[in-house]
Parts: structure tokens; sequence; C-alpha cells
């Protein structure tokens, strides 16, 4: 009897040494955090067709374009020219596009906008498109604000930029100017 006893003691024991034994598991926890901001880069420099025109990369964000025959001789008139530039473009974001002329439209050196020489006119407003996303727009340069895109995606991919000088504009002789900026806005 007394060795049931003592096997009866051990069973009773046995539970208790295993529950002993038995690792004691936790819980953690780890929190990985980061931040991506919105973002827009245009990555130059950009490639460009032209007619009666042509086009120079000035770094990776800018470039200059040249009429080669502002007028003809001897009327004067504007002959036109037309210049498409392609950028690549990369917005990780919603985001918006600008597009604005500095004077807007081609601006003799030391005139103002809407000034004449008799007959000829000092500023020559034109058309300026762009095309991104698959979308496009078009405005006037001297329209009543900038040309804008808005997108409620990110994108990336060739924006289209394209400018167009009317033909037929009797010019006063001189040097002309402007510039076109190009903004993306992206979302907060």
């Amino acid at each position: 009897m007394m060795i049931r006893t003592a096997a009866f003691m051990v069973l009773m024991l046995a539970p208790a040494a295993l529950a002993a034994q038995t690792p004691q598991t936790g819980q953690g926890r780890l929190e990985i955090v980061g931040e991506a901001p919105g973002a827009c880069v245009v990555r130059g420099p950009a490639t460009a067709t032209a007619t009666n025109a042509s086009y120079t990369s000035i770094g990776p964000s800018g470039g200059q374009v040249r009429i080669t025959e502002m007028v003809s001789s001897p009327q004067s008139l504007s002959l036109g020219a037309t210049v498409d530039i392609a950028l690549t473009v990369v917005c990780n974001s919603p985001h918006q596009l600008l597009l604005r002329s500095e004077n807007g439209g081609m601006l003799r050196n030391g005139s103002r906008p809407g000034a004449a020489s008799g007959p000829f006119a000092e500023f020559l407003p034109y058309e300026f498109r762009a095309a991104w996303l698959g979308r496009g727009v078009s405005s006037t340069s001297n329209g009543p604000g900038p040309l804008v895109m808005q997108s409620n995606q990110g994108g990336a991919g060739q924006l289209s930029l394209g400018v167009v000088l009317p033909e037929g504009v009797r010019l006063a002789g001189g040097d002309y100017r402007d510039a076109v900026i190009l903004e993306f806005r992206a979302a907060e």
C-alpha cells in the first residue's frame, strides 16, 4: 500500500512540476513609422521639336527658345513659330500644374504690354498648351490668369509643353522676350 500511495503522490505532484517548467509568453509591439512627403520632380534635360525656332536646354530645369525669323521682310509681319517640348515628370501625390507667362506675351525690350509704335505692335501674345496624364489644356499667354491643370492622383511620364506664336502681326523692330514658368505643386 505504501508503494501505491507513493506512486499516487508522485502523479499528483507531476502536473505541478510540469506547470512550473512551462515558459511564460509575453507580447510586445514594434511600431515602424515613416513619411513620404508629396513631391513633383521635373527631370531634364527636355527634348523639343520646333518650326521656325530652336530650343537649347539650360540645365535640368530650364531652356531657351530662339525664334529663327521673327518677321518677314519688308512688311514686318510675324512669321509664326511653334515649339513642342517634352519633359519627364514624376509626382507621387495629387498635384496641380500651373503654366504662366511672365510678360503675358512676347514683349519688345523697353516697351509695355499693349504699347504700339504707330501701325506696329510692340507686344505679341501667343498660345501655350500642356498635355499631362492623358489630359490637355491650352490658353493664350495674356489670359486672365495662369493655365491650371488639376490631378487628383500621382503620376509619372512625359509632360508636353507647346508654344505657338501667331503669323501676320505687324511688329516694331527690336528684341522681344518672354518667360514661360512651369510649376508643379504637390498636395500636402
